[in-house]
């Protein structure tokens, strides 16, 4: 939802500025496109976390010793 809502908010500000300035569609693209990389960098990030829980899942558990086993000789 943050990633969608960061390119909504950057396009809102690209057309406020265009609004203002007069620069119509100007500033509206490049919100669009800090919108847009925001989203990719926050995916990217998402998919990292995921994947890297996902990873640690899959390895299997240290082996345990018990004292009493001792050292072989």
């Amino acid at each position: 939802m943050e990633a969608g809502l960061g390119v909504i908010v950057s396009m809102g500000l690209g057309l406020w500025a265009d609004s203002h300035f007069g620069t119509s569609p100007l500033w509206l693209f490049v919100g669009l496109g800090v919108g847009v990389g925001s989203f990719a960098l926050r995916i990217t990030q998402v998919v990292r976390k995921t994947s890297g829980i996902a990873q640690h899942d899959r390895q299997p558990p240290p082996e345990q010793t018990s004292e009493r086993d001792g050292p072989t000789e």
